[in-house]
């Protein structure tokens, strides 16, 4: 694990533009001093970070949390870590695929959560995981193991069966309005 930067002045996207509004403006900022954050790249690319974007953009999914959560991806635990400071929030299992970022998430974060207690991590694909699952055995589902809404939409189409099959456990899905929005256009 590494971290990224925002520069001073530097643009950046802080928060998903309203895709519902006539018309859709970005939601663009920048700091005055440099900004630190953690994140894990793929060559040059990052691919996971806790940057401000995706603590904004989860926002609305982690107040939304309650009883027994699932989280299928774990990206580099923000989600997990809001949601189990949450008091009406039982127990937190996520489901993630990459051995290497569980044993990072283990080794260097989790032991820093005040709650940890409450975090189960399950090594294993999201969408096998979801065959094995059982109506009622989760009360919330958030569902974050995509880059984009590109690749987003690919992974919330084989979702959205299992919702249907699971109706007892509510479902939300990491910028799911930028997803609809992306597959309406198909």
């Amino acid at each position: 694990m590494t971290e990224a930067e925002y520069r001073p002045f530097e643009l950046f996207q802080y928060d998903m533009p309203d895709l519902k509004a006539d018309t859709v403006v970005p939601k663009i900022g920048f700091c005055t001093e440099a900004v630190r954050f953690p994140a894990i790249y793929e060559g040059d690319m990052p691919w996971m970070s806790a940057c401000p974007s995706e603590i904004n953009s989860m926002r609305e999914d982690i107040a939304a949390a309650h009883g027994k959560v699932l989280t299928l991806g774990l990206g580099l635990g923000y989600y997990p870590y809001a949601v189990s400071e949450l008091p009406g929030v039982e127990s937190v299992t996520v489901v993630e695929l990459s051995g290497e970022v569980i044993d990072l998430f283990r080794e260097y974060l989790l032991p820093q959560y005040p709650n940890k207690e409450k975090i189960r991590i399950i090594h294993a694909d999201a969408h096998e995981y979801m065959r094995t699952v059982r109506d009622g055995q989760y009360d919330f589902c958030f569902a974050d193991i995509w880059e984009s809404q590109i690749d987003g939409a690919e992974h919330c189409k084989r979702l959205f069966p299992v919702e249907k099959r699971l109706p007892h456990t509510e479902f939300r899905y990491w910028v799911r309005d930028a997803i609809d929005w992306f597959l309406e256009g198909e």
